[in-house]
């Protein structure tokens, strides 16, 4: 329940985190992140981390199918690199120059990673921006991307590739802020979070405000 100045009430309804939900509040949260005046910055990082995750999975599936790491001597290797080709990716975010692509010398292998990011893309794309606001903080954002991972790889090359993942997010959400505001705001409001129970949860707002009044 909020209550104002005037002494008027408010009732708030419970926020519903789930992931059917988001996705239907999806272009709300895009419209919020454009009137903050932040959207243009995870876009861009966004796009960064597809490459970084398809180049990431694209190498481990080259690995197995090639039943041979990197200089690695074995009788059950099938062919040997030769470097790479690139192509475009299209996006929700627009599409993406210069993805790099393992070649083979002989044999030309059919990749899964691109398949599948293409059969669930603006899905993928979602998560990657709402892992960017709140990191992999869901049992559902973890489990989405440990699915993909697993779809073109093993489980043991699945569970090292969302380790990366974690660690490219957390240097995102943990990079020092420039030291350009001329007024931080900071204010805190309990709201009802369902979860499925519904609790009371406090959440911090920081608002900064530049020089040129930009946020």
């Amino acid at each position: 329940m909020l209550t104002f100045k005037s002494g008027r009430r408010c009732k708030m309804k419970p926020l519903n985190f789930s992931m059917d939900n988001l996705a239907n509040q999806w272009k709300y949260l895009k419209r919020n992140l454009q009137d903050l005046g932040i959207w243009q910055d995870l876009e861009f990082k966004a796009r960064q981390l597809i490459k970084f995750n398809i180049e990431t999975v694209l190498l481990e599936e080259f690995a197995l199918y090639m039943q041979a790491g990197c200089y690695q001597r074995t009788n059950l290797r099938k062919d040997y690199r030769s470097g790479f080709y690139k192509r475009s990716l299209l996006t929700t975010f627009d599409s993406i120059p210069d993805i790099k692509l393992p070649k083979a010398k002989k044999l030309r292998p059919q990749f899964k990673a691109i398949k599948k990011y293409q059969q669930r893309q603006e899905k993928f794309d979602q998560m990657i921006i709402l892992s960017l606001i709140l990191g992999l903080s869901t049992s559902k954002q973890r489990q989405f991307f440990k699915h993909f991972f697993k779809s073109a790889v093993s489980p043991t090359p699945a569970s090292k590739l969302l380790k990366k993942l974690e660690q490219q997010l957390n240097a995102y959400r943990n990079q020092l802020l420039k030291d350009d505001y001329v007024y931080l705001i900071l204010d805190a409001i309990w709201i009802h979070i369902k979860e499925p129970n519904i609790r009371n949860r406090p959440v911090l707002f920081a608002l900064g405000i530049k020089g040129d009044g930009r946020i």
